[in-house]
């Protein structure tokens, strides 16, 4: 796990899934980002992380996901995709 990227991991227990089991807090840690993981209740007090962690974690992964959507050097959307002044003219008009 050490050399592991947790970022948005996600090991939550689920119904249809079953339990995560077999890691320890200390494994987790051992990770890159593993503070920046999703996890289930008791993982969560195992590591020492707050209990609203993961929507403070889904809220952030959201801001990155946007940052990550926008048009180059904070170019407008609007203004993005327009063409250039003259870019539609003929090649013999004055």
């Amino acid at each position: 796990m050490e050399h592991a990227d947790l970022r948005f991991a996600d090991f939550r227990s689920y119904h249809e899934l079953g339990e995560t089991k077999g890691l320890t807090a200390e494994q987790l840690k051992a990770a890159k980002n593993w503070d920046k993981a999703y996890y289930d209740a008791e993982i969560l007090r195992q590591l020492r992380l707050p209990p609203d962690h993961n929507q403070k974690l889904k809220a952030e992964q959201k801001q990155e996901q946007q940052q990550k959507g926008q048009p180059a050097a904070n170019v407008p959307a609007s203004t993005a995709k327009q063409p250039a002044a003259g870019a539609h003219k003929s090649a013999d008009a004055p």
